[in-house]
């Protein structure tokens, strides 16, 4: 589980990162919450018996509609710096480097985060 300490490192990090890229996001309760509908929600469902110290894991949930289910995208970050708040954050940045790129460009409809691919063209082949 997540200390309820840990949560609100986590969510106010999300709330200044990705308030920072697409537009204004605030930490409301238990969920970081954009001005439009996405919300994102932190949590550990992870045994981290033995490691918990060490290691902050987190379950990140991207709700494009937190009203629809079917629009939730689950993933994870980790993170092992020291002390345990440096972990979360270090999580925390690494989600917003490699899943929040795909999520936002969508939303935001510019380019500026992740790459859009061309259909029958490989990004690979010059």
């Amino acid at each position: 589980m997540l200390s309820p300490y840990d949560r609100s490192v986590a969510l106010q990090a999300l709330a200044e990162r990705l308030s920072a890229v697409h537009g204004r996001w605030r930490v409301d309760g238990d969920v970081v919450r954009s001005s439009r509908t996405p919300t994102v929600r932190v949590e550990n469902t992870c045994d981290m018996t033995g490691v918990a110290e060490r290691i902050a894991h987190l379950d990140v949930e991207f709700a494009l509609n937190p009203d629809y289910p079917d629009s939730i995208v689950f993933d994870c970050a980790s993170g092992s710096l020291i002390p345990r708040e440096r972990a979360v954050v270090q999580a925390v940045d690494f989600w917003m480097k490699t899943t929040a790129p795909a999520l936002l460009t969508p939303i935001r409809g510019r380019h500026r985060l992740a790459q859009r691919r061309t259909p029958g063209r490989s990004p690979l082949v010059a």
